[in-house]
C-alpha cells in the first residue's frame, strides 16, 4: 500500500472568536493521534512547513540550506538560488519586507525588471534566468555554500536579523551591493512611477533564498503532498473556515497509510491514524485541543 505524507502550511491561523464558530479537529478526526512534533523559534531561517516538506521529500533540511531552487528546477549539479523581487520599507534602523503578494507584479513588469537587472548580476558572475513573475533563477558559484532565510520566514518582518553573516558567508557582500544598486536603479524608474500612480508598492530590492547544490534528485519513498488550501484562504475568515471543513471532511475518509503534518509559525505536529483499541486512554495532547487553540500549539 503506498504511503502518503500531507504537509499543511498555515494551520495555526485560526480566526475563530467564540465557541459557536470554533470546531474541533479531534472531533472530526477522532481516530487520529499525534505522532511527532517539530519545533522552531522566531529567529529560525525557515518555516516549519518548509522543514517538514524537505524532510518528507528526502531533501537536505538544515535551516537556511535547503536547495529549493535546484530541486524545483531540477538544475542538478549547478549552484543556484531563487531571487524574489520585493519591496522593503526602509526605516532609520531597519528594513521591513512587505508581504510579496501585495506586489501584484505582472508578467510584463517582471520581465522588464529582469531585463534591467540581469546584466548587473552577470557582472558578478551570476546568470539570472526568468522563471515567473514572482521569482527568477540565479545560477553562480556564490550559491554553492550560502546560508539564507526563506522568503516565507522573512516577509512581513525586519530583514536585519535574517541577513547572512558576511564574515561567514563573504558572498553576502556582493549580494548586499547588488541590492543597494537595485534600490538606486529602481527608485525613479518608469515602472516604479507607474506602480506608484496605481497605488501599488514599488519593487526596490530582491531577496535570495533556496540556495545550494543538488547533485541528484532525492529518491521518493512515499507520495508527498503540499496542501495549500489553508494558506491560500488565510486572508478571509469565511474562506479559511470553509477550507478547514473541506479538508477535515476529506481526511476523515482516508483509509490508506497516511500522515498529516499541521504547520504553524513556530511548530508542526504530525498526525497518524490510530489502530482500533490503541491508546484507549486517548488521545494525544493535540487531539484534546479545540481548533481555535492551534495558534498556541503551532
Amino acid at each position: 500500500m503506498p504511503f502518503t505524507q500531507i504537509i499543511v502550511p498555515a494551520a495555526s491561523l485560526q480566526p475563530f472568536e467564540n465557541e459557536s464558530t470554533a470546531f474541533n479537529v479531534s472531533a472530526m478526526l477522532p481516530n487520529w493521534g499525534e505522532m511527532q512534533r517539530l519545533e522552531l523559534h522566531e529567529d529560525s531561517l525557515c518555516m516549519p512547513f518548509e522543514m517538514a516538506y524537505a524532510r518528507a521529500l528526502g531533501m537536505p533540511s538544515d535551516e537556511g540550506k535547503m536547495p529549493w531552487a535546484a530541486f524545483e528546477t531540477q538544475a542538478l549539479g549547478a549552484p543556484c538560488a531563487w531571487v524574489h523581487p520585493c519591496h522593503l520599507d526602509v526605516g532609520m534602523t531597519d528594513m521591513v519586507m512587505q508581504p510579496v503578494d501585495r506586489l501584484r507584479l505582472t508578467d510584463a513588469e517582471s520581465r522588464e525588471l529582469h531585463a534591467l537587472i540581469a546584466p548587473y548580476f552577470e557582472q558578478d558572475g551570476i546568470t539570472l534566468k526568468y522563471h515567473s513573475a514572482a521569482r527568477w533563477l540565479a545560477i553562480g558559484s556564490q550559491f554553492a555554500d550560502f546560508e539564507c532565510a526563506s522568503l516565507s520566514r522573512v516577509q512581513g518582518r525586519s530583514i536585519n536579523d535574517f541577513l547572512p553573516d558576511a564574515g561567514e558567508f563573504p558572498q553576502q557582500l556582493k549580494i548586499s551591493r547588488l541590492q543597494a544598486e537595485m534600490q538606486m536603479l529602481l527608485y525613479t524608474h518608469p515602472i516604479s512611477e507607474a506602480r506608484q500612480a496605481r497605488g501599488l508598492p514599488t519593487v526596490n530590492s530582491f531577496w535570495v533564498d533556496g540556495a545550494g547544490v543538488l547533485e541528484a534528485l532525492p529518491e521518493q519513498t512515499s507520495d508527498v503532498r503540499l496542501e495549500l488550501r489553508l494558506q491560500e484562504a488565510q486572508h478571509s475568515e469565511s474562506a479559511y473556515l470553509s477550507a478547514w471543513r473541506s479538508l477535515t471532511a476529506e481526511w476523515a475518509k482516508i483509509e490508506q497509510a497516511t500522515t498529516i503534518t499541521l504547520c504553524g509559525e513556530l511548530a508542526a505536529i504530525t498526525l497518524e491514524p490510530q489502530k482500533p483499541g490503541f491508546l484507549q486512554q486517548f488521545i494525544s495532547k493535540f487531539s484534546r485541543l479545540p481548533a481555535r487553540n492551534l495558534r498556541g500549539v503551532l
